[in-house]
């Protein structure tokens, strides 16, 4: 890592997902966010643009005002890394974690199959069953997101009521 950064320039680009980390020197970091976040802009997910763009904006914020010792031992990775040091993302590093990231990418896949799919439909039905067709497919995909976070939400709160249940290690 180089020099600290001018924290008004920091901030700035930490408006922009991964600029503020591209700034501070986490290029990797800074380009997977960035990639992440217009991703998701592009896929019309906006559930999660949001989220996304707190996490980014708040941990440039962190690191900007982290001590310069602990600034400086930070290891540039991307997001998503077996190597990150991130603690929010570890999750990301068990198999559950890449299961799940692995269904994202199909979910993710399949909007992108069913949008080029319609564009080549649109040109041979009426109109009026297209519109239907695209609300359904916009209302279903809405829905599918919703429950996959419900089910995260579950799945996190019974694995936390399960760890507090859970005897702790005697030694």
């Amino acid at each position: 890592m180089t020099q600290k950064k001018n924290s008004l320039l920091t901030s700035l680009f930490a408006l922009i997902p991964g600029a503020g980390h591209m700034y501070l020197g986490f290029m990797k970091l800074g380009t997977s966010i960035m990639l992440l976040f217009f991703g998701l802009m592009y896929l019309e997910i906006p559930i999660l643009v949001p989220v996304l763009w707190f996490y980014a904006f708040f941990d440039t914020i962190n690191k900007l005002n982290m001590d310069p010792e602990e600034f400086y031992q930070l290891e540039d990775n991307y997001l998503f890394s077996e190597n990150s040091s991130s603690t929010t993302f570890s999750f990301m590093q068990t198999v559950r974690g890449r299961q799940l990231l692995g269904i994202v990418f199909l979910l993710v896949g399949f909007r992108l199959v069913w949008s080029t799919l319609m564009n080549i439909i649109v040109m041979y039905i009426p109109h009026e069953i297209y519109q239907i067709i695209s609300e359904i497919a916009y209302t279903g995909t809405s829905l599918l997101i919703a429950a996959l976070i419900i089910w995260i939400g579950i799945k996190l709160i019974l694995n936390e009521k399960k760890h507090l249940l859970e005897p702790e290690d005697k030694e």
